[in-house]
C-alpha cells in the first residue's frame, strides 16, 4: 500500500542527497532508486546523487495524480479490480455510519455495493443530504432504512430546534419577571 508523503517539506531551489530525501519523506533509500528509474531526474549524476527539490516535487505530484480516479455518480472503486466499476444490478445498500460530516454536523453514510467484474463488496461514503440523487442513481435495497435514517435525522434536528425555542421562551419570561 502506498503511502501519501508530504512534499511540502522540501524547497523548491535547494538540492537534496538521497539520505536527505530519505529522512525528509520517510522512505527508504530504495524507493528513490525506484524513483530514479521510473524518470526522477538527478541534478548530477556524480556521487553523491543530487536531486532538486522542484524536481522531485514534480515527480511525486504526478505519481500521486495518476493514482487518483474520478468516479461517476454511479460508480465506486473496486480495490481488487483497481478501477471504476458499477455495481452488479445497480443494486446497492445505505448503512448509517454514526459518523457526522462538515459544518453543518450531515449524518455520514455508507453506500455498498457489489463489483460487477469480481464480486467484491465497493463502498461509497456520502452523506444523508445525498439521499434524493442516491436514489435517482441506484436501485436501493433497503429503502426502509434510510427513511428511518431520515426520520430520525429529522427528530433530533426538532429537538434541537424545540430544545432552542425553550431556552428562548424562559429567558423571556425570565425578563418580563424581572420588570414586574
Amino acid at each position: 500500500m502506498t503511502k501519501l508523503i508530504k512534499i511540502n517539506v522540501l524547497k523548491t531551489n535547494k538540492f537534496y542527497t538521497t539520505e536527505m530525501l530519505k529522512i525528509l519523506l520517510g522512505v527508504h533509500k530504495r524507493t528513490i532508486q525506484t524513483w530514479v528509474h521510473k524518470g526522477l531526474k538527478l541534478a548530477s549524476s556524480d556521487r553523491p546523487r543530487l536531486f532538486r527539490g522542484k524536481d522531485v516535487k514534480d515527480f511525486i505530484k504526478e505519481k500521486q495524480r495518476k493514482r487518483k480516479f474520478h468516479l461517476e455518480k454511479n460508480q465506486f472503486l473496486c480495490m481488487r479490480c483497481k478501477k471504476a466499476v458499477k455495481s452488479l444490478n445497480n443494486s446497492v445498500l445505505v448503512v448509517e455510519t454514526g459518523k457526522v460530516s462538515g459544518r453543518d454536523n450531515i449524518p455520514e453514510i455508507h453506500i455498498i455495493g457489489t463489483c460487477e467484474n469480481c464480486s467484491t463488496f465497493v463502498y461509497r461514503i456520502s452523506n444523508l443530504k445525498k439521499i434524493p440523487e442516491i436514489i435517482s442513481v441506484f436501485k436501493i435495497e433497503n429503502i426502509e432504512e434510510i427513511q428511518k435514517i431520515q426520520e430520525k435525522n429529522m427528530l433530533q434536528e426538532k429537538g434541537l430546534n424545540k430544545s432552542n425555542n425553550y431556552l428562548c421562551n424562559n429567558d423571556l419570561t425570565e425578563e418580563k419577571n424581572e420588570k414586574i
